[in-house]
């Protein structure tokens, strides 16, 4: 069965929509300043992630790689996909993503990774972006391949057809931008990026969450024991509110220069 769903930022602040309901900087710890935390929002107010960390669930872990058994779990609560009682593989019992392992297996996105057996799913294995490819394409029903040969290093990839298809749908634009002619059928995908793929999948919107709370004037260069520990305050804070602690008296980007270890 197959499932259809189908400058300076300083300066921009004033036409960003903020989600209202998000706390300063997202749900997120990790994310803050990631090109997909927008994505990573819209995927978590969607309930497609929980996070990394349970029981906090504070951390996305943007940088980790996303493996199968994960991989069933974002799909599982993306597509409501129904539950079954059929056990399809010998290698998951006792995962915590055995549930939603079998419900991707029920609904056809997932054939097994021992063919022609295919009577393990190897959970733990790492998801490379060919794999990705193929299990959206057959979780979103994807079927224009856009006529094929859309990316320079996919020829010799068996899931060249599914890559054909998740580009034509716009879920990928590839690996080497701003060209774009590369797929990096290989390389592993990451969390930040798997939201994205699911953003777009969905049609989500990406969610800005709010700024930081503006600190003011409260700092100067005096309260900072080394140049390094006023430049990781000034650019956090810089994009959103300027300059606010006059930290940089000479407009070059570079804070409190009389500091230890200052360039």
């Amino acid at each position: 069965m197959m499932l259809a769903a189908t400058s300076m930022v300083f300066s921009v602040l004033s036409v960003v929509a903020y989600a209202g309901d998000l706390p300063p900087l997202g749900t997120f710890f990790d994310d803050d300043g990631n090109i997909h935390e927008g994505n990573i929002e819209a995927i978590a107010a969607d309930g497609i992630t929980k996070g990394c960390n349970p029981p906090d669930n504070d951390l996305y872990c943007p940088s980790a790689t996303v493996t199968r058994g994960q991989m069933s779990a974002f799909l599982a609560r993306a597509l409501s996909l129904p539950g079954t009682s059929t056990d399809f593989f010998t290698d998951d019992n006792g995962s915590v993503f055995e549930t939603d392992i079998n419900r991707m297996a029920a609904a056809g996105i997932t054939k097994g990774c021992n063919p022609p057996d295919n009577d393990q799913f190897c959970p733990d294995a790492n998801v490379t972006r060919e794999v990705m490819a193929a299990f959206l394409v057959r979780a979103f029903g994807y079927s224009d391949d856009g006529g094929g040969g859309l990316f320079a290093d996919t020829e010799g990839s068996i899931f060249v057809n599914d890559i054909n298809k998740l580009a034509t749908a716009g879920v990928t634009k590839g690996c080497n931008p701003p060209d774009n002619t590369n797929f990096c059928p290989t390389d592993l995908v990451l969390r930040d990026q798997m939201a994205s793929f699911l953003a777009r999948g969905l049609g989500l919107t990406a969610i800005t969450p709010p700024p930081p709370m503006d600190p003011g004037d409260a700092k100067n260069c005096s309260d900072f024991a080394t140049w390094a520990e006023a430049q990781e305050w000034f650019d956090f804070y810089f994009p959103y509110y300027g300059d606010v602690g006059n930290l940089d008296g000479d407009n070059n980007g570079v804070a409190c220069e009389s500091l230890p270890g200052a360039p």
